[in-house]
């Protein structure tokens, strides 16, 4: 039987790894998991962007394998995962520079000036 502390760290290298690719939802949804550093911890973020519309959600790490699944990727629809491009690279790390854990609302609408020079790539 695996300890807490052993499903704590299978679910932050879960985290980890998905943290590494960027995902298209429906083919037209970007989806993104960004790993950021606060205060010397690291922490997670869930970027979605929809045309114009964008959601920043800062994740709570303390939770399992299982709840990190469910919650970070949406179920019942058509998810891939893509190849990094470099609109999106940039953005990526404005965000990971910029990301607060308490409030985002000036650094979503920094995203959606953004958006608009982003093209879906599809596969």
């Amino acid at each position: 039987m695996k300890t807490l502390e052993q499903k704590n760290s299978e679910a932050k290298a879960y985290i980890a790894k998905s943290a590494q690719h960027l995902f298209v939802i429906n083919e037209k949804t970007f989806y993104k998991v960004i790993s950021f550093t606060r205060d010397g911890q690291l922490h997670y973020a869930t970027l979605v962007i929809a045309g114009e519309n964008v959601n920043i959600n800062v994740i709570n790490t303390n939770r399992y394998k299982w709840e990190f699944k469910q919650n970070l990727f949406p179920q019942y629809v058509k998810t891939k995962s893509i190849p990094y491009f470099k609109a999106m690279r940039e953005l990526v790390t404005l965000i990971e520079a910029e990301i607060s854990l308490t409030d985002n609302k000036v650094l979503i609408e920094k995203i959606k000036t953004k958006v608009k020079t982003l093209e879906l790539v599809k596969q």
